[in-house]
């Protein structure tokens, strides 16, 4: 039965953790500009990757106490109306929430380290290049959810090709 327990919890810690990444990798490929401003003001690489580490263990500790006050509060139902004794100790608490901290370390680094990498003028560039062709008459052309056109969806993927080349 603790293999069993063991086995759901080290699933769903990977679960989260992949969550965790996709929601940081999402929020660096939105936030290009930010970054490449900041980088030509003078920000370092490890400024970003502190920046970007702390909003995952942020994010990861905001879900470990979320899921403590309802491991809490699952306990107290079940104390009440299963009459099932249960013991919460503090230990198991703070284990559970370093848990969930350390995945977002984890899980967080790699989209803080793409976002320290970037160069700033790239990601100037490419931020400015897609503001462009999202604000420009072409539109239609380069994005084949507004346009009737059967080579849009060609134009399209050649031009996100491109920005992904230039975004490195």
């Amino acid at each position: 039965m603790t293999v069993l327990l063991g086995a759901i919890a080290g699933v769903s810690l990977l679960v989260g953790g992949i969550g965790i990444m996709n929601i940081m990798l999402v929020s660096v490929t939105e936030r290009t500009r930010e970054i490449g401003v900041r980088m030509a003001v003078g920000a370092h690489g490890n400024d970003i990757l502190t920046q970007f580490l702390i909003e995952a263990v942020t994010l990861s500790s905001v879900g470990g106490i979320i899921g403590i006050i309802c491991g809490i509060g699952a306990s107290a139902l079940l104390s009440t109306y299963a009459h099932w004794p249960t013991l919460i100790s503090i230990a198991s608490i703070a284990i559970a929430f370093l848990f969930s901290a350390a995945v977002g370390v984890f899980f967080g680094f790699y989209p803080a380290r793409k976002a320290a990498a970037l160069d700033p003028i790239e990601a100037l560039r490419y931020e400015l290049l897609r503001r462009a062709l999202e604000c420009s008459d072409l539109a239609p052309l380069f994005n084949p959810r507004h346009s009737r056109n059967p080579w849009s969806k060609f134009v399209f993927i050649r031009v996100h090709s491109w920005l992904e080349v230039l975004n490195g």
